[in-house]
Protein backbone atom coordinates (compact mmCIF):
# COMPACT_ATOMS: atom_id res chain seq x y z
CA UNK A 1 0.00 0.00 0.00
CA UNK A 2 3.16 2.42 0.22
CA UNK A 3 2.73 2.40 -3.93
CA UNK A 4 -0.43 4.11 -3.21
CA UNK A 5 0.70 6.82 -0.71
CA UNK A 6 3.49 7.68 -3.35
CA UNK A 7 1.19 8.25 -6.39
CA UNK A 8 0.44 12.13 -8.04
CA UNK A 9 -3.21 13.04 -7.85
CA UNK A 10 -2.85 12.58 -11.71
CA UNK A 11 -2.00 8.53 -11.23
CA UNK A 12 -4.62 8.56 -8.94
CA UNK A 13 -7.31 9.85 -11.21
CA UNK A 14 -5.98 7.49 -13.91
CA UNK A 15 -6.29 4.43 -11.62
CA UNK A 16 -9.96 5.32 -10.65
CA UNK A 17 -10.61 5.41 -14.16
CA UNK A 18 -8.35 2.40 -15.16
CA UNK A 19 -10.99 0.73 -12.84
CA UNK A 20 -14.22 1.54 -14.36
CA UNK A 21 -13.22 -0.29 -17.66
CA UNK A 22 -14.72 -3.71 -17.17
CA UNK A 23 -13.17 -6.34 -20.12
CA UNK A 24 -15.91 -7.39 -23.22
CA UNK A 25 -16.11 -11.07 -23.68
CA UNK A 26 -13.85 -12.00 -26.91
CA UNK A 27 -15.68 -12.85 -30.09
CA UNK A 28 -13.69 -15.24 -31.95
CA UNK A 29 -14.01 -16.50 -35.69
CA UNK A 30 -13.61 -20.32 -35.40
CA UNK A 31 -13.37 -20.79 -39.46
CA UNK A 32 -11.49 -17.49 -40.03
CA UNK A 33 -9.04 -19.09 -36.84
CA UNK A 34 -8.67 -22.28 -38.26
CA UNK A 35 -8.13 -21.09 -41.74
CA UNK A 36 -5.42 -18.65 -40.65
CA UNK A 37 -4.03 -21.70 -38.31
CA UNK A 38 -4.16 -23.70 -41.63
CA UNK A 39 -2.18 -21.10 -43.59
CA UNK A 40 0.58 -20.95 -40.92
CA UNK A 41 1.14 -24.26 -41.33
CA UNK A 42 1.47 -24.80 -45.00
CA UNK A 43 3.82 -21.87 -45.06
CA UNK A 44 6.93 -23.85 -44.73
CA UNK A 45 6.06 -26.54 -47.26
CA UNK A 46 4.63 -23.51 -49.74
CA UNK A 47 8.22 -22.00 -49.91
CA UNK A 48 9.89 -25.25 -50.44
CA UNK A 49 8.17 -25.49 -52.78
CA UNK A 50 8.09 -22.30 -54.38
CA UNK A 51 12.49 -22.39 -53.93
CA UNK A 52 12.65 -25.99 -55.65
CA UNK A 53 10.97 -23.63 -58.75
CA UNK A 54 13.12 -21.25 -58.64
CA UNK A 55 16.08 -23.17 -58.73
CA UNK A 56 14.94 -25.46 -61.19
CA UNK A 57 14.26 -21.79 -62.81
CA UNK A 58 17.72 -20.91 -62.36
CA UNK A 59 19.16 -23.64 -63.76
CA UNK A 60 17.12 -23.98 -67.55
CA UNK A 61 17.93 -20.14 -67.91
CA UNK A 62 21.73 -20.81 -67.04
CA UNK A 63 21.51 -24.12 -69.71
CA UNK A 64 20.63 -21.45 -72.35
CA UNK A 65 23.66 -19.19 -71.41
CA UNK A 66 26.34 -21.72 -71.30
CA UNK A 67 27.64 -22.13 -74.58
CA UNK A 68 27.52 -25.71 -76.44
CA UNK A 69 30.96 -27.61 -76.99
CA UNK A 70 31.35 -29.29 -80.08
CA UNK A 71 33.68 -31.61 -81.13
CA UNK A 72 35.08 -31.37 -85.07
CA UNK A 73 36.80 -34.09 -85.94
CA UNK A 74 39.57 -34.34 -88.63
CA UNK A 75 37.61 -36.49 -91.60
CA UNK A 76 40.27 -36.39 -94.58
CA UNK A 77 38.89 -35.13 -97.79
CA UNK A 78 38.20 -37.35 -100.66
CA UNK A 79 38.95 -36.07 -103.94
CA UNK A 80 38.65 -37.49 -107.09
CA UNK A 81 37.03 -41.02 -106.97
CA UNK A 82 35.42 -41.94 -109.08
CA UNK A 83 31.97 -42.49 -109.69
CA UNK A 84 30.51 -46.06 -111.02
CA UNK A 85 26.75 -46.42 -111.62
CA UNK A 86 25.77 -49.55 -113.23
CA UNK A 87 22.95 -49.50 -114.39
CA UNK A 88 20.67 -52.69 -115.14
CA UNK A 89 17.20 -52.97 -116.62
CA UNK A 90 14.81 -53.80 -113.96
CA UNK A 91 11.71 -55.29 -114.54
CA UNK A 92 8.44 -53.58 -114.71
CA UNK A 93 6.38 -53.97 -111.46
CA UNK A 94 3.40 -56.09 -111.98
CA UNK A 95 0.41 -54.31 -111.75
CA UNK A 96 -3.51 -55.30 -110.86
CA UNK A 97 -5.53 -54.88 -113.67
CA UNK A 98 -7.78 -53.74 -110.53
CA UNK A 99 -5.35 -50.83 -109.33
CA UNK A 100 -6.77 -47.01 -109.05
CA UNK A 101 -4.56 -46.02 -111.37
CA UNK A 102 -5.22 -48.73 -114.38
CA UNK A 103 -9.28 -48.10 -113.63
CA UNK A 104 -8.85 -44.37 -113.93
CA UNK A 105 -7.08 -44.68 -117.43
CA UNK A 106 -9.60 -46.83 -118.78
CA UNK A 107 -12.61 -45.11 -117.69
CA UNK A 108 -11.06 -41.70 -119.07
CA UNK A 109 -10.23 -43.56 -122.32
CA UNK A 110 -12.98 -45.61 -122.98
CA UNK A 111 -15.36 -44.79 -120.39
CA UNK A 112 -17.97 -46.83 -117.90
CA UNK A 113 -18.36 -49.53 -120.04
CA UNK A 114 -14.20 -50.11 -120.21
CA UNK A 115 -14.30 -51.13 -116.78
CA UNK A 116 -12.99 -55.04 -116.03
CA UNK A 117 -15.14 -57.60 -114.69
CA UNK A 118 -15.17 -57.43 -110.79
CA UNK A 119 -13.54 -60.95 -108.99
CA UNK A 120 -15.89 -61.04 -105.91
CA UNK A 121 -18.16 -63.50 -105.71
CA UNK A 122 -21.96 -63.22 -105.85
CA UNK A 123 -23.99 -62.61 -103.19
CA UNK A 124 -26.00 -65.39 -103.69
CA UNK A 125 -22.56 -67.70 -102.85
CA UNK A 126 -21.88 -65.88 -99.87
CA UNK A 127 -25.49 -66.31 -98.56
CA UNK A 128 -25.82 -69.60 -99.18
CA UNK A 129 -22.30 -69.73 -97.17
CA UNK A 130 -23.61 -67.85 -94.00
CA UNK A 131 -26.64 -70.35 -93.74
CA UNK A 132 -24.57 -73.15 -93.30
Amino acid sequence: MQHEQDLTPAQRELERELRTLAARPGQIDAIAAAFAAGQRSQRRKVRVWRSAAGGCLLIAAASFLVPQTRTVRNVPAVTNVPLVVETSPSPAPHVSDQSLLILQQAISRRGVDALPESHLPSVRSIASNETL
